[in-house]
């Protein structure tokens, strides 16, 4: 009977690992909405920049110099709308904060919308984070699908500052 029971509640504690695909972000973002699909990134998918600051189209480019240098291939920048695009857009959200981002990843384009260009940077490095990790790859890799999950995230720094801060005053070296 004990060993039924250790059994029972074993697989019920187990199934739930098995029944979710998690996406696997750092720093964890504050809401990850999953859904069915994939976006592909091919040489046809533009990348597009709406609005007129240089500093989001610093961003884009960011994405472009990375897929150059693992996938072999360079999207072309504009700023029509469009399908089969990545979209970086600035808009007026006050909940997000300066460096706060929105990135909707789906079948036919992604979004990536925040307040301040260091938003849409912090939404990037989720991004990348989405495609294989082949991306951060220094050579050419071929033979790869840069496919991204269906998803929607929200994230705001929960904190003021990102990563450790350091009192060194407290500790004095000699010459």
């Amino acid at each position: 009977m004990k060993k039924l029971f250790f059994s029972i509640l074993f697989f019920v504690a187990i199934c739930p690992a098995f029944s979710q695909q998690k996406i696997n972000i750092i720093p964890q973002p504050a809401e990850v909405r999953l859904g069915t699909g994939e976006f592909v990134v091919t040489p046809s998918t533009t990348i597009v920049v709406l609005g007129s600051d240089p500093e989001v189209k610093r961003v884009a480019s960011m994405l472009n110099m990375e897929l150059k240098r693992a996938a072999g291939f360079e999207l072309k920048i504009g700023n029509a709308p469009s399908k089969n695009a990545i979209h970086f857009k600035l808009l007026p959200e006050v909940a997000l904060g300066k460096e706060g981002y929105r990135l909707r990843v789906g079948y036919e384009d992604v979004e990536i919308s925040a307040n301040q260009p260091a938003g849409l940077f912090y939404g990037l490095q989720s991004l990348l984070q989405l495609l294989p990790y082949q991306i951060e790859s220094k050579t050419l890799v071929t033979n790869i699908k840069w496919n991204i999950p269906v998803v929607e995230i929200k994230d705001v720094p929960r904190f003021g500052w990102r990563g450790q801060m350091l009192d060194v005053s407290r500790h004095f070296f000699t010459k």
